[in-house]
C-alpha cells in the first residue's frame, strides 16, 4: 500500500523517474513474496533492464495516472487471494 501511496503521487506530479522508481518496487514485492530464490534471483539481474524497458513504454500512457490505477487492479486482485486472477492481471501488465 505504501509503494502505491508513493507511485500515486509521483504520478500526479508526472515524475517519470519516481514513477519507474515505485514500479520497479511494486514488482519487487512480488517478486520477494513468492519466495522463491531462483526466481529472486533472476529478478536482481534484470532489475537494471526492467527500469529501462519501463521508462521507454511509458510514453504510451495519455495520462501518468493509469500507471497507478494499473498497479492499483494488480494489488487489489492479489488481496482477493484470487491467484489464478491477479497472475493473470499481472501478465497482462507486463505485457
Amino acid at each position: 500500500e505504501e509503494c502505491l501511496r508513493k507511485m500515486k503521487k509521483a504520478c500526479k506530479e508526472k515524475n517519470l523517474p519516481k514513477i519507474a522508481e515505485c514500479d520497479i518496487e511494486f514488482h519487487r514485492l512480488i517478486v520477494e513474496r513468492s519466495m522463491i530464490p531462483d526466481l529472486i534471483s533472476i529478478w536482481n539481474v534484470l532489475v537494471s533492464r526492467v527500469k529501462g524497458h519501463f521508462m521507454r513504454n511509458y510514453h504510451k500512457y495519455g495520462d501518468h495516472m493509469e500507471i497507478f490505477f494499473e498497479h492499483e487492479a494488480i494489488f487489489s486482485m492479489f488481496k482477493t487471494g484470487k491467484l489464478d486472477s491477479a497472475i493473470q492481471i499481472l501478465e497482462s501488465n507486463i505485457e
